[in-house]
């Protein structure tokens, strides 16, 4: 079967939900609906426009079709056979990359979380774009010249703490898939005995599935720069994990000099997410063909288990209590272990053991000093590694952000090291994040990565939002704002639409809370702008969960505007967002969320009666009633 061209009628289906995924589409014209049976009847998934892929998921797993695809009006589709597909997926690294871009962001669109607590009761709550309470505080008040913050807040906002980490994880998908890769160079003999003991050493992993593949990610020939031709190969190896539906591939090649075995890791493409963990292509291990002994294998299964559980899917108990075995055993061991080797391998392995040190750092019954200890592994990796490579070196960089990130969220946040200057910004937690990041971003540019380059923007305006929060500061909010609109430059509606809404409705987020400070009338109008735009991308029926939130966001924006403006309108206009909220909420069975929304329903009809009241006793004032004395006078 060759790729073809073909036609449906409005209304006409494509694929049914179970059926064998044989082929993938590409939509050339008109619209097509992704459709799920469920218990009160079919859901739509999403509704799919020319230039969208679709089918391909069943191929890249291997399973029959999770959902139906109808036409909705006249469609034309090419069709591309699942063998042609799965070859182009390891042939083009582009392509691999682009579909899992894709399938990530309607997993992310499916990906609701619950709300973990209630703010302040003086503002109505906000719901983030994943579901998560993100309600704007009052601003922090002043004390002495410092910003007064509870220790608790963020935790209850943003739902990162150790409670709310594990309310949010998802249930585990089956036992991870690790392949092994045929490895590229010249392989002397005595290699296969280790490549034998990297594969009994993965089995260490609980449940693990490990194969082996005879098939090597190419590294490109003639290319100079070792950095770029290294990257080429992760790439490759992204696809290779994505086309054989693998969570992780081990690779490398046999290095030219020194008799080492060069070993990385990768797992399929991520691009729009900076997760706590992730192993850059920068982070891996050096094997001498002498022996394959402690701490080695221990650094080998943290590197795959840091990597796969840095995705999510696979969270699982088990797989991060292996995680932090091994991150303790190789912990002593990695700096003699690498002692020997050139700067930039022992910053690659310093690199792959703070990531995955990052990951279970501040887990119970972990030493209270891992935090610092995989901080200074970073730090130590970009010491080591030339300055000239500007790729790597920014990833050690935005390892320890995220590790920073990591540690003010979960409140382990360390001392000042000394106090902040005169006029200075109020310290904040997020401090140690922010500058780490900022160091980061000296090295991504735009043109080079503008993945990473808009994924940094965002999480530095996220980080910005909650320095502001914390205290009190306008300037944080200020930063946080042009952040986010550096994001959107690169996240631009016309082609990524979801995650486009996502960072719009931070953004709104930002807003509401910069002029709610200000009493800036002008920053919640645009809030409000904001969050209505975001609900011209999520509809009802494909997001009603995301649409929820953005309806509640909208409401909490009315509602401060209302508050300034004294607009019993305004309130009025928040009420009916709170109530198209809670009606979705309770329909889906969001207990929690739907908590949330009525409560904020109960105050914007409160502040509705109550302006409406005042309003009508400034029309017709007491005395107005009365009869006038005779005399009058």
């Amino acid at each position: 079967m060759k790729e073809a061209t073909r036609h449906y009628q409005d209304g006409e289906i494509i694929f049914r939900e179970g059926d064998d995924s044989l082929a993938a589409f590409r939509l050339l014209k008109g619209r097509v609906k992704l459709v799920k049976a469920g218990a009160a009847g079919p859901v739509v998934l999403a509704t799919l426009g020319k230039g969208e892929m679709f089918g391909e998921m069943g191929i890249v797993d291997g399973v029959p079709r999770s959902a139906a695809a109808i036409a909705d009006g006249a469609v034309s589709a090419t069709v591309i056979p699942r063998n042609e597909f799965l070859d182009r997926l390891q042939r083009d690294a582009d392509l691999a990359f682009a579909v899992m871009t894709k399938l990530v962001q309607r997993l992310r669109a499916a990906d609701e979380r619950l709300a973990r607590s209630a703010p302040p009761d003086s503002l109505p709550q906000t719901v983030a774009a994943d579901g998560e309470d993100a309600s704007p505080p009052p601003a922090a008040k002043q004390e002495g010249g410092a910003a007064e913050a509870k220790g608790g807040l963020l935790s209850r906002l943003f739902g990162r703490g150790k409670s709310a980490a594990k309310e949010a994880e998802p249930p585990p998908a089956g036992p991870p898939k690790i392949l092994v890769a045929r490895f590229g160079g010249d392989l002397p003999p005595e290699a296969a005995a280790i490549l034998d003991a990297m594969v009994s050493a993965l089995q260490g992993i609980p449940g693990a599935v490990v194969r082996r593949v005879d098939e090597a990610p190419p590294w490109p020939d003639g290319v100079k720069d070792a950095e770029a031709s290294r990257r080429s190969a992760a790439a490759a190896a992204m696809a290779m994990a994505a086309a054989r539906g693998a969570d992780a591939v081990v690779w490398g090649r046999m290095e030219t000099i020194g008799h080492l075995l060069e070993v990385r890791v990768s797992v399929p493409a991520t691009p729009h997410e900076l997760r706590l963990g992730r192993m850059s292509s920068a982070a891996g291990a050096f094997v001498p063909l002498e022996a394959f002994v402690e701490p080695l294998p221990a650094l080998l299964r943290a590197m795959v288990l840091a990597a796969v559980l840095a995705e999510g899917p696979r969270r699982s108990a088990d797989l991060f209590a292996r995680l932090a075995d091994d991150v303790l055993a190789a912990a002593e061991g990695v700096s003699r272990a690498v002692s020997g080797l050139a700067a930039a391998e022992q910053a690659a392995a310093l690199l792959a053991w703070g990531s995955a040190a990052a990951l279970v750092a501040g887990g119970e019954e972990m030493p209270a000093d891992l935090w610092d200890r995989a901080a200074r592994a970073f730090e130590d990796a970009a010491k080591r590694m030339p300055r000239a490579a500007r790729f790597d070196w920014a990833d050690a960089f935005i390892g320890r952000g995220l590790l920073e990130c990591a540690r003010a969220e979960r409140g382990a946040t360390p001392a000042a090291e000394a106090p902040p200057a005169p006029g200075a910004k109020p310290a904040t937690p997020w401090d140690a994040a922010a500058e780490t990041l900022r160091l980061a971003m000296e090295d991504v540019r735009r043109e080079d990565r503008p993945w990473d380059w808009a994924l940094l923007h965002e999480r530095l305006g996220l980080i910005g939002y909650r320095q502001g929060l914390v205290s009190g500061d306008a300037e944080f909010l200020k930063e946080s704002l042009n952040h986010y609109q550096a994001a959107i430059q690169v996240y631009t509606r016309a082609e990524f639409p979801q995650k486009w809404a996502e960072v719009i409705s931070a953004l709104a987020q930002a807003l509401q809370v910069y002029g709610d400070q200000l009493g800036s009338v002008p920053a919640l109008e645009r809030a409000v702008e904001l969050c209505r735009a975001t609900l011209e991308e999520r509809t009802e029926d494909s997001q009603p969960l995301l649409w929820a939130a953005s309806q509640n966001n909208l409401g909490s924006a009315l509602f401060l505007l209302a508050k300034r403006t004294e607009s019993v309108e305004t309130f009025l206009a928040a009420a009916e967002a709170f109530k198209a909220a809670l009606a979705v909420y309770q329909i889906n069975n969001q207990g929690r969320l739907a908590a949330i929304a009525e409560k904020n329903l109960a105050r914007a009809e409160e502040a509705c009666s109550s302006r409406a009241r005042r309003d009508e006793r400034l029309a017709r004032p007491d005395w107005a009633a009365g009869t006038p004395k005779e005399g009058g006078g």
